[in-house]
């Protein structure tokens, strides 16, 4: 999505981003229910593979998800799927080619980042708690299936996650630290042409490395956004299922089986991710001079760690 659509769609959001009203005028079932609601949520630093994993649940899984429709329509996402359970549950394209998160189709599943910004937000009323429970929990009883929702920004907000949702349940993607590095230096010359402007994830204590080269910048944003995420679900590891990108290109149909078992969810016959093989993108892409920066700055920054 390009120029004036995307600034057209950006500004339709932005206008519809509230909670739908038919969550706050259903009031049958009980608190127990809605604050039993167990989401999903994919975790993982910027360029690690979340999207690919995100599009292989929505696929082969018994997941349902915010789809491109809903999240341009949020205050109307709930009586969308009680009209039909496909906008949160139909995808069915197997891994098409996304574009840093965005993939295509109106029922496509979205990343969501204007709604998870308002649901998740630092300081929200009781209120604001149970809407975002009843929403999850609305959409999850008319599909039948939990919700999964991936946003890297999430990386950040796994306390409000934890607060609002004490039952989620976590999936966190990890995938070589170098190759990971190298995309988001890519993704900041394509986007924003600039190797030292800031993308993506503002990962906590970013600004200590603010006069660092963007080379070390990159390496510190993957390695200090895993760590901040293991932390944050250390004390509930029956819950949390860890994705090695690499494992998963190779045997796709295996790891989301072992996600699915370790996690409570049901598999989807018929898949097309069960399959599929993955393209593994670990490829050097740099000239070996900045391929040496990086591998440099991976060892400086490994090496204060074991200090």
């Amino acid at each position: 999505m390009k120029g004036f659509l995307r600034r057209v769609v950006l500004s339709v959001q932005r206008r519809c981003t509230s909670f739908d009203s038919f969550v706050s005028r259903r009031e049958s079932d009980s608190h127990a229910n809605i604050c039993g609601c167990s989401p999903i949520f994919i975790l993982g630093a910027p360029r690690t593979g979340t999207t690919v994993l995100f599009l292989a649940m929505a696929d082969g899984m018994c997941v349902s998800y915010v789809s491109n429709l809903m999240a341009l329509l949020p205050c109307w996402m709930v009586r969308m799927c009680a009209c039909s359970r496909r906008v949160a549950s139909g995808y069915r394209r197997g891994l098409v080619k996304s574009r840093y998160g965005y993939v295509p189709g109106m029922l496509s599943p979205n990343e969501a980042g204007a709604l998870n910004s308002f649901w998740f937000c630092e300081l929200p009323s009781d209120g604001h708690r149970k809407n975002v429970q009843r929403t999850f929990y609305e959409i999850e009883r008319l599909t039948g299936w939990p919700v999964l929702i991936k946003n890297v920004f999430n990386a950040t907000r796994v306390e409000f996650l934890r607060s609002i949702f004490p039952q989620a349940r976590f999936i966190v993607v990890k995938r070589d630290l170098l190759y990971a590095a190298q995309s988001i230096l890519l993704a900041r010359r394509k986007l924003q042409e600039k190797d030292r402007s800031w993308w993506s994830v503002p990962t906590p204590g970013w600004q200590k490395v603010e006069h660092r080269d963007p080379y070390y910048q990159v390496v510190w944003q993957v390695w200090a956004t895993t760590r901040h995420i293991e932390e944050s679900l250390r004390d509930i590891t029956n819950r949390v299922s860890v994705v090695h990108y690499e494992q998963f290109c190779v045997d796709p149909a295996g790891t989301l089986a072992r996600c699915a078992r370790k996690l409570g969810i049901k598999l989807r016959t018929g898949s097309k991710t069960i399959a599929e093989s993955i393209l593994l993108r670990n490829t050097v892409r740099l000239p070996d001079n900045e391929w040496k920066e990086l591998q440099d700055a991976q060892d400086s920054i490994l090496c204060q760690r074991t200090r």
